[in-house]
């Protein structure tokens, strides 16, 4: 009953927040819904592996969905939330180790829990304040994590975690990065260069190994994510539509085009597949470029959802992660 009231809730914001603002979905796009899972809370991130993903489903804890068949979605087990005003907003997941971490913006994380039955695993990194963005490179008893905080303080961090018998330890704290006192959102990789982005000074690619700075480049925007394609970088710019950076020499990186949705006002969260990025607007839903052609990327449909919080492009699928419609699943018609 209680997530009824506030599904209607919801449903009575969105609409009206959109009333002359939004836009109609392009039914003549390529890219159609394959299925739907409605979770038990609110979903604000997902994790995807080749048939399972990890919902950030806030109050509800975390679910841990079979995706094998978008049609039929449903959840291996749910972890609980647990204790007061916890919440799960953001997720990893590692297939390849068999473990998944909900990061809690209360008590920070995250913690590690296995993969098969949600049984505790350890693990995770310390506390932190405002978590935007996680990313996970994983190996064989070995996990790398990544994290964009946009806590001035904070911003751009990595650490090491191993496998430890049955339980995962950090064994390294890679480095840390702020621009003094600037927010830091979300960032790209590409083996030892990351793409960082702040929302007033643009994006800087930086050797997250050696700790050293190659070069700011300057959007019109504010940088709220990238994707690392190729030698190409590509920048939600928040109002300021998709901008793409050539990085084929890393030291002399250089806006070289951009594309702005129609529409288009709070790009917030990018994703790239197959040729295709996948952008998502706070107001509309995801934006589909054709990047076939890197440095001329061309606006081609427009997914509309109600409250998206989070997309994840992997093998030909578009997931999305929203509030009010739950896990949707997308591809090509």
């Amino acid at each position: 009953m209680e997530k009824a009231i506030r599904i209607l809730i919801l449903g009575v914001l969105v609409f009206i927040a959109g009333c002359g603002e939004r836009n109609e979905a392009d039914v003549a796009g390529p890219f159609r819904l394959l299925g739907r899972f409605q979770t038990r809370g609110w979903p604000f991130d997902v994790a995807v592996g080749d048939t399972v993903a990890v919902v950030a489903d806030d109050e509800a804890g975390a679910a841990i969905v079979d995706i094998r068949n978008p049609v039929a979605m449903d959840t291996f087990y749910t972890l609980p939330a647990t204790g007061y005003n916890y919440r799960v907003t953001l997720c990893i997941l590692s297939v390849e180790n068999g473990v998944f971490g909900p990061y809690n913006p209360t008590t920070g994380g995250p913690p590690l829990y296995h993969l098969t039955n949600g049984t505790f695993a350890n693990g995770g990194f310390r506390n932190s304040g405002e978590v935007y963005k996680m990313e996970l490179l994983s190996k064989p008893d070995t996990l790398q994590l990544f994290v964009g905080d946009k806590t001035p303080s904070d911003g751009f961090a990595g650490f090491t975690l191993a496998r430890v018998t049955d339980h995962w330890d950090e064994i390294d704290f890679l480095q840390s990065y702020n621009a003094g006192g600037h927010k830091m959102y979300g960032f790209a990789l590409s083996g030892d260069l990351a793409a960082l982005c702040f929302d007033e000074l643009g994006v800087v690619t930086r050797n997250w190994r050696t700790s050293q700075d190659i070069i700011w480049v300057d959007t019109p925007g504010g940088a709220h994510d990238a994707v690392w394609v190729g030698n190409y970088i590509y920048v939600a710019d928040y109002g300021n539509g998709v901008q793409v950076i050539d990085a084929t020499t890393p030291a002399t990186a250089h806006i070289v085009a951009s594309v702005m949705p129609p529409g288009s006002s709070r790009l917030d969260r990018i994703a790239a597949d197959a040729g295709y990025l996948f952008v998502l607007d706070a107001n509309d839903g995801i934006y589909i470029i054709d990047i076939s052609t890197p440095n001329s990327p061309q606006y081609l449909q427009l997914i509309e959802t109600p409250a998206p919080n989070a997309v994840v492009a992997k093998g030909g699928k578009v997931y999305v992660a929203d509030s009010y419609s739950g896990l949707l699943v997308y591809g090509r018609g």
